[in-house]
């Protein structure tokens, strides 16, 4: 696992942003028919998200090189935007993950398909949520790049400290419990993000330096410290 360390906001989200592109580039060099993203919930990821939408730099990886002869031009790729976890709350909440993906994306002039978890009880999302993913993916998921958040408890999406979704094996997708509210949560599991052919833990500010610290040192204890790997990067602002 390797960390990088940002000074500025700005050098953070332009490292974000590169992460994305090169994810882009790379599907069409081994020549993917489709590109597959799985996103961070809450508001620390928002900026990039919204960058993204209105990058010129990811839309050209996108639609990849124009031929050399000829005004033909490659077919765009279009990428599926998933969510790593979200929470028990109705759609229009302010704290429903989907609703903020939704807003920054919801403009973006490249094309996308956004796949949101559904509303109700969190068992029944996260079932209806697991037999999508499966239906797209032929199979279990394999992401171009999973982008994830870190929490001051080392956990990752919705997977905390102690919950019992850290031990399932097969299961896609599961109901999970949070320590504070909202408590009811669901999330992709470990096994559907280790596939993942990119993670990217992308976190901000001073308080978060010491989980940081421990997550760099791949800390046993972190649900976090699951997803290392030789294809696993923290991009960490300071400020």
């Amino acid at each position: 696992m390797r960390l990088e360390t940002f000074d500025t906001p700005e050098a953070w989200l332009e490292a974000g942003l590169a992460a994305f592109a090169a994810a882009a580039r790379l599907a069409r060099a081994v020549g993917q028919g489709s590109l597959d993203f799985c996103l961070a919930g809450g508001t620390t990821p928002a900026p990039l998200y919204q960058a993204l939408a209105a990058s010129e730099d990811f839309a050209q990886a996108l639609r990849g090189p124009q031929a050399l002869r000829g005004p033909q031009v490659s077919k765009a790729l279009e990428p599926g935007l998933w969510l790593g976890d979200e929470r028990e709350v109705p759609a229009d909440h302010a704290e429903r993950n989907g609703r903020l993906v939704a807003e920054a994306f919801g403009q973006a002039p490249w094309p996308h398909s956004l796949h949101l978890w559904p509303p109700g009880p969190a068992a029944e999302a996260a079932a209806a949520y697991a037999t999508e993913i499966v239906d797209s993916f032929q199979g279990p998921p394999v992401f171009d790049l999973a982008l994830l958040g870190l929490g001051e408890d080392g956990h990752t999406a919705s997977l905390f400290p102690g919950d019992a979704i850290l031990a399932a094996r097969e299961a896609l997708a599961l109901p999970s419990l949070a320590p504070s509210e909202p408590r009811r949560r669901m999330s992709l599991t470990l096994g559907s993000l280790r596939a993942s052919r990119a993670i990217v833990f992308f976190v901000r500010g001073p308080d978060k330096k010491a989980i940081v610290e421990a997550l760099a040192r791949e800390d046993p204890s972190l649900p976090a410290s699951a997803l290392a790997g030789a294809q696993t990067r923290i991009l960490y602002c300071r400020l």
